[in-house]
């Protein structure tokens, strides 16, 4: 078949561009030919649809109007002509590439669940009904998860969050990446999702050490004494980072009982040796991390932001050596994931892949799903309160026990590896691109 791959973005490194990316390579695995159909993305096989730019200027009006409540001389009744003029454009777009191209199946990504794009919604659930195209309705997220679009200004738009995101026809499959979000589409809307996880390519040489990045710490002032956690994740709110902050300052009181001792690597823990948080993503969140940095300073941990050093890939910018993320895992010990809320946890797979023992919060999905495949983790529990600086805050009793849990792991080279082959094995069972490919094949095969 000729498929179209759906969403407002492709080839940038947000969660549902690098699923969209796996599920493109499967598909052309299984004998299809695959586009993708994207507002923006400077890669190959990408039909350009204007009315689906992430930031189209007509959508960022509506936007701010139904959800943001602007008060810029906009009446309900212009808002709402704007919306209906802008769905049959989209829909006018996305006709013509289906006539184009031949596509027989569209895969719309999040478009017809999240809501934040209200146009688009109403046009390809439009399309799926005057074409009769097949389609496989991916969601990752739900409106009704996010406070922006839980509460929208006008009723007209309620009914059209109820209609469209995502639509009841028949011609449609459901799609949806854990457990929560396939009881919650029941609960909400009804309707019956298959789950199909994310994955990883647990079978590729992503992380090797070669020449490129074989000096990495030291081009990044570490040493190999130091001991490095790893957030890989953006810097906001929800990722719980000051978590492991708080955690870190139990390491640093115990760390001189292990002087003399080595690391699961051989390393020897010397006086000099520190125990480092290294941030590798973007900050996007400055008041947050300025929080971050305040704590760190009252906990006495060290924190190291090297996010201008990491890239998706490896380049030069000004003659200075840009590393990839894979090449940020081997900086890590342990790998930092205490995030408070994820709809599914990539960098927990990058980092199971990359053989890393972790830390994790038992975010809902990770304790109701991904848990009970039998993941080994070093838990900070599953509840946590805000403090004055609405920073999340655990137990001091929790926190001691990850940081000697933590030293416990990085001082036996037999429990490091044990944790992370289990880890490994359970991970290409169930979240490696055979599984995708197996679950795609009945997927297609009942569109047929």
């Amino acid at each position: 078949m000729n498929i179209g791959l759906i969403h407002f973005r492709v080839g940038e490194t947000d969660g549902v561009s690098l699923e969209m990316e796996k599920w493109k390579y499967i598909l052309e695995k299984l004998g299809h030919t695959v586009w993708y159909i994207a507002g923006s993305g400077e890669i190959d096989d990408v039909l350009y649809m204007k009315g689906l730019h992430y930031q189209n200027p007509t959508n960022t009006l509506l936007v701010n109007h139904i959800y943001r409540k602007a008060e810029d001389g906009y009446s309900g009744d212009d808002i709402k002509t704007i919306y209906l003029n802008y769905a049959q454009e989209i829909e006018h777009e996305l006709h013509q590439l289906i006539d184009d191209y031949q596509i027989d199946m569209i895969i719309p990504n999040n478009i017809l669940s999240l809501g934040w794009n209200i146009a688009a919604g109403k046009a390809i659930s439009e399309v799926i009904e005057k074409t009769g195209v097949k389609v496989i309705a991916h969601h990752h997220d739900f409106y009704w998860e996010r406070e922006l679009y839980s509460q929208p200004k006008y009723e007209w738009v309620e009914e059209v969050l109820e209609n469209y995101f995502p639509p009841k026809n028949d011609n449609v499959s459901h799609v949806v990446i854990n457990n929560l979000a396939q009881k919650s589409m029941m609960d909400k809307k009804g309707l019956k999702a298959v789950i199909v996880p994310n994955v990883f390519d647990f079978e590729q040489n992503w992380m090797l050490t070669d020449g490129y990045n074989s000096k990495i710490r030291q081009e990044l002032a570490l040493k190999k004494t130091d001991i490095v956690l790893l957030q890989g994740t953006r810097v906001v709110a929800r990722k719980g980072i000051e978590l492991t902050l708080r955690s870190m300052h139990y390491m640093n009181e115990r760390l001189p009982n292990y002087i003399g001792k080595k690391l699961y690597n051989g390393e020897e823990i010397t006086p000099e040796s520190r125990i480092i948080l290294v941030l590798v993503g973007l900050n996007e969140d400055e008041e947050y991390y300025q929080k971050l940095k305040a704590l760190a300073l009252n906990e006495q941990v060290d924190i190291l932001d090297v996010s201008h050093r990491i890239d998706f890939e490896r380049k030069s910018i000004y003659g200075e050596k840009i590393f990839s993320l894979w090449d940020a895992y081997q900086l890590a010990d342990l790998v930092s994931y205490p995030s408070l809320l994820e709809g599914f946890g990539n960098q927990l797979l990058e980092a199971v892949y990359a053989n890393k023992p972790f830390l994790i919060y038992e975010y809902p999905v990770y304790k109701s799903y991904l848990k009970h495949f039998g993941l080994s983790a070093i838990s900070f529990g599953d509840d946590h309160e805000l403090d004055q600086q609405k920073l999340a805050i655990v137990t001091e009793d929790i926190s001691i026990h990850v940081a000697e849990k933590a030293l416990e792991i990085l001082t036996s080279s037999k429990e490091y590896e044990a944790m992370t082959k289990r880890n490994y094995d359970i991970c290409l069972r169930e979240f490696s691109y055979k599984k995708l490919y197996q679950l795609l094949n009945e997927l297609i095969g009942k569109k047929n």
